[in-house]
């Protein structure tokens, strides 16, 4: 197993950066240093090569170290970043989290109360909303019942990525639903402008369908087809324009692929989305989805949980390994016992970017932090042809990271040298 060496405990002294340091508390726990990042990355070896081009990868990260209050008052976050929102990212599957978020926020608007209907176990009725869609009601992946439920798909989204889950639930609350949902909760970037692994045009992503859940005593609430009022696109961001090629069928046409009607959000309301929903005690000094508490229990496990935990639904551990939705995970079980690990996380990969935003706990040391970042490989430049750098580059960053963070936020004791820091905690 390798360590940090000296040299960055030498790095991050000399230039004052005293590790990462707590806030004073309240809204403040929001504020972002820099330096810390930059001095692990640039004299970490496994690191360093990215580091020297981060802008070529479009590489951003955000570390939010939790403090817990020794007197038992609230938690702080030391908070430092490297390149933050510095361009343009393509989020990927990061943006299922406020659907998910959004749905479950929605069925605590509609039910009285956790043994009141709607729950998350209750039937729903998808009505076509295009010529080529039928009525949906059935899940052979449902082992309780075989139904489309809240829940059910909340779980395939988390546990799996599951994209269509992701278009139900979307459905559900609307395009303009998610966004309004997502910016009164205190995340203004979120741009969810199309669904995932599903070809619509622009015109068509702004409608959402027919859908009704069941009820008590058989009664249904129907939620009707809807045709969003909201013109938006991802124009705010630079670096919109992205790569040399694209690959159409069988050609490939010169010029960079145009993400302004792509989805986009910020990495700074990535992270504090996740902060918010798993530690809803830390204050970021936004609102945050208003989640009853068995809502935000269910949502909390279900990032939680491994593939092969999961009993409903039942997904294959030869396919889906413990790090197919957890890109840091080999990296920090180089440190961390798998046994004393948790790790909630919504990954992203698409187009030749993978994104982790992660919370990791280490129950045993009782610390514990979040990792937000984004990275770009994509060695020919050519978008859609299917041949990006996630093998031989990007999943051995985060695996390396995993290495690096876990080994100076979870055990500083695994270091070669004892820390130069006599503050850090």
């Amino acid at each position: 197993m390798r360590s940090l060496t000296l040299a960055l405990l030498l790095a991050l002294s000399a230039f004052g950066c005293q590790g990462l340091q707590p806030r004073a508390g309240g809204g403040e726990t929001a504020t972002v240093q820099e330096g810390w990042l930059s001095a692990l990355l640039s004299t970490d070896p496994t690191l360093a090569p990215l580091h020297d081009q981060a802008g070529a990868l479009r590489l951003q990260l955000l570390v939010s170290e939790v403090i817990e209050s020794a007197e038992g008052g609230a938690p702080t976050l030391a908070r430092d970043s490297f390149r933050l929102d510095a361009e343009y990212f393509y989020p990927a599957s990061t943006v299922k989290l406020f659907a998910a978020l959004g749905a479950l926020e929605w069925l605590g608007e509609v039910s009285r109360g956790p043994e009141s209907s709607p729950t998350t176990d209750s039937p729903l009725r998808i009505h076509p909303c295009f010529e080529d869609e039928e009525l949906a009601t059935e899940d052979p992946s449902n082992l309780d019942g075989g139904t489309i439920t809240i829940g059910h798909e909340v779980r395939k989204l988390c546990i799996v990525s599951d994209n269509r889950a992701h278009n139900r639930l979307l459905g559900l609350i609307g395009h303009e639903g998610i966004h309004r949902r997502a910016w009164r909760a205190g995340f203004p970037t979120v741009r969810c402008l199309h669904r995932l692994s599903e070809l619509r045009t622009p015109t068509e992503n702004l409608r959402t369908p027919r859908i009704e859940i069941g009820a008590d005593e058989g009664d249904w609430i129907e939620v009707p087809e809807r045709t969003s009022p909201l013109r938006l696109d991802s124009a705010a961001w630079s670096g919109l324009q992205i790569g040399r090629g694209v690959k159409r069928g069988e050609a490939v046409t010169e010029g960079p692929m145009d993400f302004t009607g792509k989805n986009s959000v910020s990495l700074l309301d990535l992270q504090n989305a996740m902060i918010s929903t798993v530690r809803p005690d830390i204050d970021l000094g936004i609102p945050g989805y208003r989640l009853r508490d068995d809502h935000r229990a269910f949502i909390v496990e279900a990032l939680r949980q491994l593939p092969r935990e999961s009993e409903n639904p039942l997904y294959d551990p030869e396919k889906y390994t413990d790090d197919w939705v957890k890109f840091l995970l080999p990296g920090l079980r180089e440190v961390t016992p798998a046994a004393a690990l948790d790790v909630h996380d919504k990954v992203g990969l698409a187009y030749g970017f993978t994104i982790e935003n992660a919370h990791v706990v280490d129950r045993e040391s009782g610390r514990s932090f979040f990792i937000t970042g984004c990275l770009h490989t994509n060695p020919n430049g050519i978008l859609n042809d299917g041949v990006y750098g996630y093998d031989a580059v990007a999943f051995p960053f985060w695996k390396d990271l995993g290495r690096a963070l876990a080994r100076e936020l979870l055990r500083p004791e695994t270091r070669l040298e004892p820390s130069a820091d006599p503050e850090r905690p």
